[in-house]
């Protein structure tokens, strides 16, 4: 199993690197997050330019995709070797064939590596299916109806210059060459993480313009200065300026203010005709 995230490696968060780590999927759930069950393999390079022009080019977005997957063809090629390894179990050498059975990442890492388009826009803007994107809302779709991607169909897609239509780079995916693991499936989203930085967040800022859109500034004002004075506790981070909207929050501050927010919200207001507190 292969973990890839976004980490900042400064107090500041103006440097940041995409580590790679790598663990075995048959490691007990009690010790699969201790230190001693994953091994850092490197950091992602990724090429960078103060040139805003250059940056939103074309040609570097494909310098950087192919960047990438030339450092994941050296760092995770000897997963391909197909004698498997040996290792030292209780004392004892044992033979293992070793087989990719996901990468955990982020949506922008996923689509990173599944070489499809990141926007929302696009024709099937999902890297594991070709459902369109104005379909992702029905709720009326059976499962039979969504054709899934895989490496077959996505080569002949390129192969026949039809990538576009399918949401997907004109380009040979490192992965490709992994023949019992389909990439597409195989990459699997952090939902925890998504839900510290992406739906919770919504959900917040949703429920601060609902305050504000019922009793103005004055009500959001209140709730700030409860989240900065309230009571410290051992590892939790307190908002000293509250909930500034439009901050970039890491996950572990959405996580503390997951843990404190109910009690932040309660008997914000008193009950009137507009809504119950």
């Amino acid at each position: 199993m292969i973990y890839i995230d976004g980490t900042t490696l400064d107090t500041l968060g103006r440097k940041s690197e995409y580590p790679i780590f790598l663990t075995l999927g048959n490691i007990p759930n009690l010790h699969c997050n201790l230190p001693d069950a994953k091994v850092f393999i490197g950091f992602l390079p990724h090429l960078t330019t103060r040139d805003n022009k250059l940056r939103n080019s074309k040609e570097f977005k494909q310098k950087q995709r192919d960047l990438k997957h030339r450092a994941l063809k050296y760092l995770l090629g000897p997963l391909l070797k197909e004698d498997g390894i040996y290792l030292a179990v209780n004392g004892k050498v044992e033979h293992f064939t070793i087989y990719l059975s996901s990468i955990i990442a982020d949506m922008l890492e996923a689509q990173d590596i599944c070489c499809t388009y990141k926007s929302y826009r696009t024709r099937c803007p999902c890297y594991k299916c070709l459902m369109p994107g104005d379909q992702l809302n029905n709720m009326n779709i059976k499962q039979d109806m969504i054709d899934l991607r895989n490496h077959e169909n996505m080569q002949e897609a390129i192969a026949s210059h039809n990538a576009e239509n399918y949401s997907i780079h004109e380009y040979d995916n490192f992965f490709w060459n992994f023949r019992i693991m389909n990439i597409y499936d195989a990459a699997a989203l952090d939902h925890m993480h998504l839900q510290e930085i992406g739906l919770f967040p919504y959900m917040l800022d949703y429920t601060r313009g609902m305050l504000m859109h019922q009793y103005g500034k004055q009500i959001i004002s209140k709730m700030d200065n409860r989240l900065a004075t309230i009571t410290r506790f051992n590892n939790l981070r307190i908002l000293k300026k509250g909930y500034q909207q439009g901050t970039k929050f890491t996950g572990g501050e959405m996580r503390d203010v997951m843990k404190i927010i109910v009690f932040v919200l309660d008997e914000l207001y008193t009950t009137d005709n507009k809504i119950n507190n």
